[in-house]
């Protein structure tokens, strides 16, 4: 499980607590009970204020599906070669040298040009490439973020122990 990894089972049966607290399941329960599939706002806060923290999460089959679709159409209507995804995934890649990553950011800019896409379209063709995509888990004034983060708890503990561990699940899952 992802969440052990970074939390002791005592945090973790802590974070499930208070995600379950009135205060932060009322909003998406009563919102489902009104027929609502839409619960990322319950996660928002009022009015969405708060800074949002953005979680990388992998793409769903459907996303997936889209983003190919739409690629495919773009490359055949601007004749553009599938080998441009390869190199921009090479480019995102930590491990390719600054210098590679200089030339193949040229031949992206030079695609770009030579097939006449727009900054928006290039933009957008960029994002369906990944195949990860950001999602907002919550904003910091959201009741899910006060009840995690912002009450005295045993959730934090030691702050540097849980960043060295979820950075080292994060480095273990690229490498």
């Amino acid at each position: 499980n992802y969440l052990t990894s970074f939390l002791t089972k005592d945090q973790l049966l802590t974070a499930i607590d208070r995600i379950f607290e009135r205060s932060v399941a009322k909003q998406p329960t009563m919102t489902s009970g009104y027929g609502s599939d839409e619960l990322r706002k319950s996660f928002e806060g009022k009015g969405g204020e708060g800074k949002s923290l953005f979680w990388l999460v992998e793409k769903t089959q459907q996303e997936i599906v889209e983003d190919e679709t739409y690629l495919d159409d773009l490359e055949k209507k601007n004749k553009i070669d599938k080998k441009n995804r390869d190199y921009y995934l090479r480019l995102k890649k930590t491990t390719t040298p600054f210098t590679e990553r200089e030339i193949l950011r040229q031949k992206l800019q030079k695609m770009k040009e030579d097939c006449g896409l727009s900054d928006e379209q290039y933009k957008e063709s960029r994002r369906r490439i990944l195949p990860t995509q950001p999602r907002c888990i919550w904003n910091a004034c959201s009741s899910l973020a006060i009840a995690i983060l912002e009450k005295p708890t045993e959730l934090r503990g030691n702050l540097n122990q849980l960043i060295s561990r979820i950075l080292e699940v994060n480095a273990s899952e690229i490498f």
